[in-house]
């Protein structure tokens, strides 16, 4: 009897182990889910930013062949 109660005991503590360890491991998850949502908004900002400075080299483009035929 006494084998069993130390065998509960022990599967006892190895659960709150692996509860802690799960808490842990879902707060490290979340941790990196942040970063994955703050590293495509990064990258969507970056492409958007492109983009941006495509349509402001096209605009300079034409201003200066504008400004060509005028010189």
């Amino acid at each position: 009897m006494h084998d069993f109660k130390d065998s509960q005991a022990k599967m006892e503590s190895d659960i709150k182990a692996l509860r802690a360890d799960s808490r842990e491991t879902q707060r490290r998850l979340d941790g990196l889910s942040a970063k994955v949502d703050l590293t495509w908004r990064a990258v969507s900002e970056l492409s958007a930013d492109g983009v941006r400075l495509d349509r402001l080299q096209k605009r300079v483009e034409i201003i200066e062949k504008k400004c060509g035929m005028i010189s």
